[in-house]
């Protein structure tokens, strides 16, 4: 559809869209350097009284949630030198888990999934 239309900028309106199809799309626009933005949800504009409002696409709007922080001096030592393995390594949470643990510099990182082009992309990152 985007190769259809001339389109500068995609705006998501999330209630009745899946966390996995909000991720494709972000991702094929993101791959073509297009703008994506969120609409404020129709609920937080009633119960506050404000006017329509567009943001930046974040991970936060993806899980529907605000992000929890993580402790990465304890993550790191914890991951130091340790044999890892991570399941379900091919899809989008154990991909990024993957590419999380790495940079904790662990002695080897195992990737295990279904799919073996799916493992192979995370293992070529």
């Amino acid at each position: 559809m985007l190769d259809e239309h001339m389109v500068d900028e995609v705006i998501i309106a999330l209630p009745e869209t899946s966390s996995e199809q909000i991720r494709s799309y972000v991702l094929e626009c993101r791959r073509r350097q297009m703008p994506v933005k969120v609409v404020s949800l129709i609920r937080d504009m009633l119960n506050r009284e404000t006017a329509l409002h567009l943001h930046e696409f974040t991970v936060e709007d993806l899980l529907r949630r605000p992000s929890v922080g993580a402790d990465t001096l304890a993550a790191s030592d914890y991951l130091n030198q340790k044999r890892v393995m991570v399941t379900g390594a091919g899809g989008s949470i154990g991909s990024e888990l993957c590419r999380q643990i790495a940079v904790h510099n662990p002695k080897s990182l195992i990737l295990f999934g279904h799919g073996e082009n799916s493992i192979h992309g995370i293992y070529q990152e």
